[in-house]
Order: structure tokens, then sequence, then C-alpha cells
């Protein structure tokens, strides 16, 4: 009798268990169609595949923590502990990051699983992601948003997930950058020590191309960087149509605590695109890290110049640089 009563107790917690769960996201989707609290709702956008990000309405706000749990597979249907967990490391805007499900984006840190173990979203597993923000007030609610994983990339996703590394550096090009995403990588010699690396911020229409590249001649001889610098603001000039400079001088990057000095120019031109001549921007930076150049390019409408200049200005401070004070 005993084992009977004590069998229906666990089945009565089973339920009570799984209508908890099933309440709660059916409270969360009434609430969504309603459109009540569609606008107090912190509940992540799906880009493709297994990417997310928030609306563009908390660009007040910060993200301290993501979550993602997933469904257990007892009859109790309960939700899990979490199988991901990320939390900020510093005050990261809540709309200008993208989250792809296993990567650890800049200025985050992975506190689920531990390190060094990685998580892997299961093909068709069911999923939920829950964002929380900060300052957080009484208005505003965390859902969780449920999502089936997918091993295929999106349209909108770039090929893999895995961050490319330049060996001979060791600089790791992740697959995000804030709201940049990584298109195609390039190599210019047989050896890999010349390459670039192209991101896209597809809103704003900006793309930016990152090259890395010895600082040496043939004789491994170091190049003066400002006649290098010349001679790239030169080959601009002859590529493209009606070309003329804006700004050129002297810059600073500060990153990690590091300050670094380089050189800028900005150029307005025309653009040749599969939609006709484009009128655009264009800011080429250029610095030297050890005995490599690293040299970026960053091209888009000039009706964005404004909005752009602050990512801009996050992408570089995010996109870390190697560590040159060991031996390469």
């Amino acid at each position: 009798m005993n084992n009977i009563a004590n069998s229906e107790v666990e089945n009565l917690k089973r339920v009570y268990r799984y209508y908890r769960v099933l309440s709660l996201i059916t409270l969360t989707g009434i609430s969504l169609i309603a459109g009540c609290l569609e606008e107090n709702l912190i509940y992540p956008e799906i880009i493709s595949g297994n990417t997310f990000r928030l609306p563009d309405r908390w660009e007040e706000k910060y993200i301290s923590c993501v979550e993602v749990y997933r469904m257990s597979g007892s009859s109790s249907g309960t939700l899990s502990v979490p199988v991901w967990t990320l939390r900020a490391t510093e005050r990261v805007p809540a709309n200008r990051v993208i989250f792809a499900a296993g990567i650890i984006p800049h200025g985050f840190e992975q506190t689920i699983p531990e390190l060094p173990e990685q998580f892997r979203p299961e093909e068709g597993e069911q999923y939920y992601i829950k964002v929380l923000i900060e300052p957080a007030d009484s208005n505003t609610i965390s859902v969780l948003r449920p999502w089936r994983a997918s091993a295929i990339p999106g349209p909108n996703s770039p090929n893999d997930v895995q961050p490319y590394i330049h060996k001979a550096s060791k600089m790791e090009f992740p697959p995000y950058v804030g709201l940049f995403s990584k298109r195609e990588v390039t190599l210019f010699d047989k050896m890999g020590q010349d390459i670039s690396v192209e991101y896209i911020q597809r809103a704003l229409g900006c793309i930016t191309t990152v090259y890395i590249y010895p600082a040496t001649d043939l004789m491994n001889r170091p190049v003066d960087m400002k006649m290098h610098f010349d001679q790239i603001e030169a080959a601009i000039r002859s590529s493209y149509g009606e070309v003329s400079a804006v700004t050129r001088g002297e810059t600073v990057l500060e990153q990690d605590g590091s300050t670094y000095h380089g050189l800028h120019s900005a150029f307005a031109m025309i653009w040749q695109s599969s939609r006709g001549n484009v009128r655009v921007f264009s800011d080429l930076y250029l610095f030297r890290h050890g005995r490599w150049f690293i040299k970026y390019r960053f091209t888009y409408p000039r009706d964005s110049r404004r909005s752009i200049e602050e990512q801009i200005d996050q992408f570089m401070e995010s996109l870390e640089w190697p560590d040159v004070s060991t031996p390469l």
C-alpha cells in the first residue's frame, strides 16, 4: 500500500510541475499575441539558425546575463538547470550584441558549462533562451524564448560558427563582433601570413575588411608605416571614381587598457555595386603591432555616416589583437 501511495504522490508532483511549466509558456504566448505587454517583454529575436539579439528599443539598457535551458527528458517535462550561461564583464548595450549559441561574445564570460567545455546545441533539440538586462524595473519581464536548434546556417549567418584564427599571429576573428557578422576570409599568400577577413553590418550596409600581414619587406626589413600608408591611399584613389579626401591624420585606438597609435583617412567616393553607382564614405586605418600591420577598411552609404561611427569604434575596440609580447 505504501508503494502505491508513494507512486501516486510522485505522479501528482510530475503533473503539477508539468502544468506549471505549461502555464508559463502559455501565458507568455498569450501576452505576446495580445500585445498588452509587448513593449515591456525582454524577448530575444531569432535572427537565423541559432543566433539572437534584442530589439532596438532596449538601446538604453545593458545586458547582465544570458541563460539557455533545455527541457529535461523525464516524464515531468520540467526545465532543467541552465545548459549555457553568460554573464557580462562590462556594460554591454542591449541592442549592440548578437548571441550565437556556443560563442562567447566580447564583454562576457561563460559560467556554465565550465571552460574549456563548450555549449553545442543539438540538432532539432528544444531550447529556451532568457536575457536579463539592467537597470531592471518592475515594468520589464524577461521571457523564455523557445527555439529548436538547427545545425544549418541561416541566410544571414556566416558559413561557420567558429572563429577564424590567423595561425601566424594567433589573431582570432569571431563570427560576430558587435552587430557585424563575418563573411569571407581571403589568403593573399601560400603561407597564410597575408590575409583579410570581411565583416558586414547589414542594417546600415557597412562592409568592413580587416587585414593582417607582415610589416616587413621581402628582405625582412621593417617597412616605413607612413610611406606604406601613402601607397594604400594612392591605390584607393586610382581604384574608384570621384574620390576625394574628407580627413587625414593620426589616430589612437584604446583596447583592453592598451593604447595604439596609427594613421587614418576618410574618403568620399563612388562605389559600383549590383544596384548601380552608390555614393559612399570609406574609412582607412593602419596600425603597426609587433611585426604585423593591422589595417581596417569601413565602407558604407553616405547617409549612414552618423549612425555607423559609434559602431566602427566599438568594432575596433572589441576585435582583440594578438599578444606580441611572446615569441611567435
